[in-house]
């Protein structure tokens, strides 16, 4: 998706891992800035990749494990992208 853009997180790493029992490591880039979606050209520049905290999804609903995700990749994109999130560092 472009960046900037939300759209629904789909759940189903978050089922893999509550009934596999494994740990989930959420990951954050920027490549997006480099090469858009559905663009035949792709801009000269280096991407950045953020990688969160891992945390053990044992326990935890589908929902809660997506939701942790979300939340830390939304917030890491507005790190990574600012420009694209004109809200970003505003209070709510």
């Amino acid at each position: 998706m472009p960046p900037g853009e939300k759209r629904r997180y789909k759940p189903g790493g978050a089922y893999l891992a509550t009934h596999v029992g494994c740990k989930v490591v959420p990951v954050a880039h920027d490549a997006g800035e480099l090469w858009p979606r559905q663009a035949f050209l792709k801009r000269s520049g280096t991407a950045t990749i953020s990688i969160g905290p891992a945390f053990d999804a044992s326990g935890m609903s589908d929902a809660e494990v997506n939701q942790r995700v979300e939340d830390w990749i939304e917030a890491e994109m507005r790190r990574l992208s600012p420009h694209r999130y004109p809200d970003a560092g505003k209070a709510d």
